[in-house]
């Protein structure tokens, strides 16, 4: 399980979640440490995420789309992905900031870590 302090967001219409307050992660010793500070920002320069041994900080402000579930068939009684529902909101978080920030150089997390955030999250 991953431990992390409180997430209070709004819910907003262009992105879905935006954050209140800057949050973080506490990753346990199953996901590498960074020896130093990694700061990790968008393409207009906003710095949104900051890394430092296994401590993630996701910044106040940074929005982010959910789980982001789609219906399928006709009718679209089935849905594909998750709802999203107050669990499944808190470790969107993380997973969606990481997933933008992984091409960046430095980051040290790969899809396989990244999806095992969202499931110890949720847990």
């Amino acid at each position: 399980m991953i431990s992390h302090t409180p997430i209070r967001y709004v819910y907003t219409k262009k992105w879905r979640f935006t954050l209140l307050e800057t949050v973080r992660f506490y990753l346990d010793q199953s996901f590498p440490a960074v020896d130093t500070t990694l700061v990790f920002s968008d393409k207009a320069g906003n710095e949104w995420c900051k890394i430092q041994g296994r401590v993630l900080e996701i910044a106040k402000g940074y929005s982010w789309n959910g789980c982001s579930p789609r219906p399928l068939g006709k009718y679209g009684i089935w849905w594909l992905g998750a709802p999203d529902v107050p669990a499944t909101i808190k470790a969107s978080l993380p997973h969606d900031v990481c997933y933008q920030m992984m091409d960046q150089e430095g980051f040290l997390y790969s899809r396989s870590d990244i999806d095992r955030i969202f499931l110890r999250t949720i847990s």
